[in-house]
């Protein structure tokens, strides 16, 4: 569910990876990403919430490390019917973000 580039700084969360599943396969891999402090919730929308976490002394908030993410209208909806979408104020968030990761300090 969650996917790392080759360089180590880049995590894709799939839609649906919880936070416990990001720290779990950022812990395996000796890297951090910033997420949100409730392990039980989705990534995505605890991220987009403003992502609160214990890293954000360092790293930001969740939101701050986003780098990607495909929003659409309602309109161009009809062409993403196979994807499932959040629905935040009228726009819809295709799922799998693009989140910046770091390696851990010694």
């Amino acid at each position: 569910m969650v996917t790392f580039n080759a360089q180590k700084i880049q995590a894709t969360v799939q839609d649906g990876a919880l936070i416990s599943d990001v720290i779990a396969a950022a812990y395996a891999k000796n890297i951090q990403v910033t997420t949100g402090n409730c392990s039980c919730v989705g990534t995505l929308r605890a991220i987009l919430g403003g992502g609160y976490g214990n890293l954000m002394g360092l790293h930001g908030f969740g939101v701050d490390n986003l780098i990607s993410l495909q929003l659409v209208t309602h309109l161009e909806l009809s062409s993403l019917s196979h994807r499932q979408t959040a629905t935040y104020g009228g726009l819809f968030v295709v799922p799998d973000p693009t989140l910046e990761s770091s390696h851990l300090r010694s």
